[in-house]
């Protein structure tokens, strides 16, 4: 009688550590991420541009976050009348904390800081760019997580305030 009860709680602990291994993370610290969106210029005759972006992110215990992100947006057919279009590149930093509420759903929060350039291709404006960013992050397999911002606001600085407001969607590959 001994003997079965002891094989029950044996069969009970196996059971537990196949969950904990089926839930935990392989994926390593460093993530290369590739992301997408539009963005709407309200303060600019309401112009859209569309946005592409890489970053080279790092997390401590799955947590902490650090990388460096590049971005360029492009309106090609301006409300200002441009001849070229208008396009903006931005060269950020960024910090952040990566929360679970569920083994299907993450939560990134944080800042990114940087400086950014804005063509209107007659005149080139050095700015200073801030980005709060509140990402969802789903898993899709050990390497792959959809990364969603449904909410991206850029703040601009030079001698007065810009704003771009939008939605970005993209791949996050763990290393």
């Amino acid at each position: 009688m001994a003997r079965i009860l002891l094989s029950g709680v044996r069969c009970r602990l196996a059971t537990l550590g196949i969950a904990i291994a089926a839930t935990s993370s392989h994926a390593g610290p460093w993530s290369v991420d590739a992301d997408g969106g539009m963005q709407l210029a309200p303060l600019a005759d309401d112009d859209v541009f569309g946005r592409l972006a890489v970053a080279v992110r790092y997390a401590w215990h799955d947590r902490w976050i650090a990388g460096a992100r590049l971005s360029f947006a492009i309106d090609p057919s301006t409300s200002m009348a441009l001849p070229s279009g208008a396009n903006i590149r931005s060269y950020l930093i960024e910090g952040g904390v990566r929360l679970h509420p569920s083994a299907r759903l993450g939560i990134e929060l944080g800042w990114r800081v940087g400086r950014a350039g804005i063509d209107f291709g007659f005149a080139y404006v050095h700015t200073t760019d801030l980005e709060p960013f509140a990402a969802l992050t789903v898993p899709l397999g050990a390497p792959l997580e959809l990364r969603i911002e449904p909410l991206v606001v850029d703040l601009y600085r030079s001698s007065t305030w810009q704003t771009t407001i939008g939605v970005n969607a993209g791949l996050a590959w763990r290393l």
